[in-house]
Parts: structure tokens; C-alpha cells; sequence
């Protein structure tokens, strides 16, 4: 009972090591929100509306998700309830440096990181006063995947089925220079 070995696990097969390592191999919203954090500075509106974006873009022209995310539809628009839990009451996401070595085995590395970059830019440029403009909350828009979870009321959960459906009806505008 060595308190060094206290996190260790013990599986019963290869099969299950792979498929653990594979788990936690894989990206999710918190390592996504950590890497914009502390690459970008975005504050926790900012964050949340790139962060959907990124999902929603990228699962609009793939059809597969970029990361393990779970949507809701929040007053505000799309949140991802353990981000907006870690960003609000740890610091976090500021620390985290698991993003970039789950991209070393990520399939679609440079996509991804285009999405990203792109992404930030224009939700930046669409976002910046569209807390107290609700006019600019592309998300609110009638038939937009927020709206139709909003719709629901017993599950507010963004269907990935209604992004690739929908999201069309949300997407940011090009950037201008």
C-alpha cells in the first residue's frame, strides 16, 4: 500500500490499455478552451462563442466533431458547461498543457489548427459588443441549433445533428481587413 502507486490502475488486458490510452489521447473541450485561454487572452463570453464555432465549423464541413464537447444553450448563447465551470472557479485552463501533446497524434492536425486560427479572428470581430447587442448574436438567429435547444426546454443540449443541419444559419461573417 505505497502511497507512490496511489493513481495507478490496474487493467486485466492490452486491449483495455489501448483503448484507455486512446481516451485520454483524445481532444476535448477543456484542452481546446486552454490553448485559446492562454494563446488568445479571450475573456469567458469570448471563449465560449469561439470555442462553439470551432466545434460547429469544423463539424459543419467534416461531419465529424473536432473534440468531445457537450453544448448547452444558455441564455447567452452555446456553453460548454465543464469549460465555463473550470474558466470561472479554477485557474485551470491557464495551466493546462495538454493540448499540444494530444495534437501530436490529432488526424487532422492542420485543418484543425487553421479552424482555429480563423475562428478566433472573426469571433472576435463579430463578438466584441454582442453581449449588450443581442442583434449581433448570430447564435439567436430563428432556427439556429441554440434556438431549437432553447425550443426544447427539457434538454437544452446542442444536437451535433442540428449543427450540421442548421449552423449555416448562424456563420460568421468573413473577415474584413
Amino acid at each position: 500500500m505505497d502511497p507512490y502507486f496511489s493513481d495507478a490502475i490496474q487493467l486485466d488486458s492490452v486491449s483495455e490499455l489501448v483503448e484507455k490510452v486512446r481516451r485520454l489521447s483524445q481532444l476535448n473541450a477543456t484542452d481546446i478552451a486552454a490553448y485559446l485561454v492562454q494563446r488568445y487572452h479571450l475573456n469567458a463570453f469570448l471563449l465560449q462563442k469561439t470555442l462553439y464555432y470551432i466545434y460547429a465549423d469544423y463539424l459543419e464541413k467534416y461531419r465529424e466533431p473536432p473534440f468531445i464537447a457537450d453544448f448547452e444553450a444558455f441564455e447567452h448563447g452555446p456553453v460548454e458547461r465543464e469549460v465555463y465551470r473550470k474558466n470561472k472557479y479554477t485557474d485551470e485552463l491557464e495551466k493546462s498543457g495538454l493540448f499540444e501533446g494530444k495534437l501530436a497524434v490529432y488526424p487532422k492536425t492542420a485543418e484543425l489548427l487553421l479552424t482555429i486560427k480563423t475562428t478566433v479572428e472573426q469571433c472576435k470581430q463579430q463578438y466584441i459588443a454582442a453581449w449588450d447587442d443581442p442583434g449581433k448574436n448570430l447564435t439567436h438567429r430563428k432556427g439556429t441549433p441554440w434556438s431549437r435547444a432553447r425550443a426544447r426546454q427539457e434538454n437544452l443540449k446542442i444536437l451535433d445533428e442540428d449543427i450540421c443541419a442548421y449552423h449555416h444559419l448562424e456563420r460568421l461573417p468573413t473577415l474584413t481587413k
